[in-house]
């Protein structure tokens, strides 16, 4: 079992001129030529921040030989983003949260091996199905909420990938091992898959870290 520290966070800043397009509400007595008012003429900026809040799984390692072994098991990561657009008074926030499942399998090669320390690389393919998707869009005029709307669905897309990994690891007993695991990971995603950390990152660095069992 294990989990990954990511490259930390983006964030992407656009300005436009014009009218936004923001969803109607009559709520609070707010209506379309209110909303058109406030926001006609007026420059939009939009930051977007994007994350991977965590990935982690349960591998198995089983050795063939003294050096070389293969890996694989399941894990699970999470992906949020955060859009702001400000247009004069205006402001529309939207929250997303992303759950994928993978099915990583990787080749192991274990060059070095004391009694109780040993150091190896690793490279693999890896599949992940995206099983939910939830977000929140907030629509606020001079900091007063006059919409949210919630929503749920399945992204339903898979997103491929292939790692380059080295790492060493510190096995106490004989069927499992301490790891601290450095990789690159390339991705390659589809157009059924929603903007995320996976669709602006294509390749990334991770840090992994984590219990195995090993036979």
């Amino acid at each position: 079992m294990g989990g990954s520290n990511p490259a930390g966070t983006s964030s992407t800043t656009t300005s436009e001129y014009g009218l936004p397009s923001y969803p109607v509400s009559e709520v609070a007595g707010h209506g379309p030529r209110l909303m058109s008012a406030l926001s006609r003429n007026k420059s939009t900026e939009t930051n977007i921040s994007q994350r991977m809040d965590y990935q982690a799984g349960l591998m198995l390692n089983v050795s063939f030989s003294e050096h070389w072994g293969l890996e694989s098991g399941v894990m699970v990561t999470g992906l949020s983003s955060t859009s702001t657009s400000s247009t004069g008074s205006l402001t529309r926030v939207s929250a997303e949260h992303i759950n994928y499942v993978g099915f990583p399998i990787n080749v192991v090669y274990t060059p070095w091996r004391g009694r109780h320390l040993s150091a190896y690389l690793s490279a693999g393919p890896a599949a992940e199905y995206g099983i939910s998707r939830h977000w929140t869009t907030t629509d606020t005029i001079n900091s007063t909420v006059i919409t949210s709307d919630p929503g749920s669905d399945r992204p339903g897309d898979w997103v491929f990938s292939a790692s380059l990994n080295a790492g060493v690891q510190w096995h106490p007993w004989e069927y499992g091992a301490f790891f601290l695991q450095p990789g690159v990971v390339g991705r390659l995603v589809n157009d059924a898959s929603p903007d995320s950390f996976y669709t602006t990152h294509p390749v990334s660095f991770r840090l992994a870290a984590g219990y195995r069992l090993t036979f």
